[in-house]
């Protein structure tokens, strides 16, 4: 068994649109841990921004929402860590063809890519350094007489893993967003086959891209609650009351 490479037998026609800076992600809210405002302890906020799919190569720019503190009066809170996770969801449709005058048995495989990398106002530490992973697609396996063809739809996915944001977190707090860009392109097919033979084929694939990311955060208290309050008043009161009397 080998691999045979498409080109001088035959090709794999690619998707060929091309969807520079697609705007379309809309921001989700951060959805934050509930009571994390007033409630000591360790707490998070997280969403998950996709764009929809769109024929490869794509190339689009999802959009993602800065930290901002939601502590209440008397409480304070600090950004402790910014975690992430990139992935794209391939999904594609086609057809392959033995054009050999003997029957075969084997499949097609086309590269696929995953890159991303910070655009406007991403702080520079966020995707550091700019993210590339590959994953081989595979067609369905079959055998084939001479001139015969299958169809066939396939569903994948690229991640990049969960990422841990290193240095400071300074440029993740405020109001406002920032953006990435993700793209997928798929590479030059090819045929895995025995014994080897002649193929055509074709095969187109859409991408949509999502980031999953989540901000880490601790709140704490900065000043005594009202009934701490109240009962340091009484026992400063009493502690008064009892030097009066040691006086008199």
């Amino acid at each position: 068994m080998r691999y045979d490479l498409l080109g001088a037998v035959s090709t794999v026609a690619m998707g060929a649109a091309f969807d520079v800076g697609t705007p379309g992600a809309a921001n989700a809210a951060l959805v934050c841990t509930s009571g994390s405002g007033n409630t000591v302890g360790s707490f998070s906020c997280a969403e998950g921004i996709s764009a929809g799919y769109s024929v490869t190569p794509v190339s689009s720019i999802l959009s993602l929402d800065k930290w901002v503190s939601n502590a209440s009066a008397g409480f304070s809170q600090t950004l402790k860590g910014v975690t992430f996770t990139i992935s794209e969801s391939l999904m594609g449709y086609g057809s392959t063809k033995n054009t050999d005058t003997v029957s075969v048995y084997g499949s097609f495989f086309v590269p696929a890519t995953l890159g991303a990398q910070n655009s406007t106002g991403a702080p520079s530490n966020f995707i550091s350094p700019p993210i590339t992973r590959k994953s081989n697609i595979r067609g369905p396996q079959h055998t084939y007489a001479p001139g015969a063809s299958f169809p066939y739809s396939y569903s994948s996915s690229i991640t990049s893993g969960l990422k841990t944001v290193s240095g400071a977190l300074t440029g993740f707090i405020g109001a406002g967003t920032y953006s990435v860009l993700v793209s997928a392109a798929l590479g030059s097919g090819a045929f895995f086959s025995s014994p080897a033979g002649s193929f055509a084929g074709n095969v187109t694939t859409s991408a949509s891209p999502t980031i999953q990311l989540t901000y880490n955060f601790t709140t704490a208290q900065t000043t005594p609650e009202p009934a701490s309050l109240t009962l340091l008043g009484v026992g400063l009161a009493g502690l008064g009351a009892v030097r009066r009397r040691r006086k008199a």
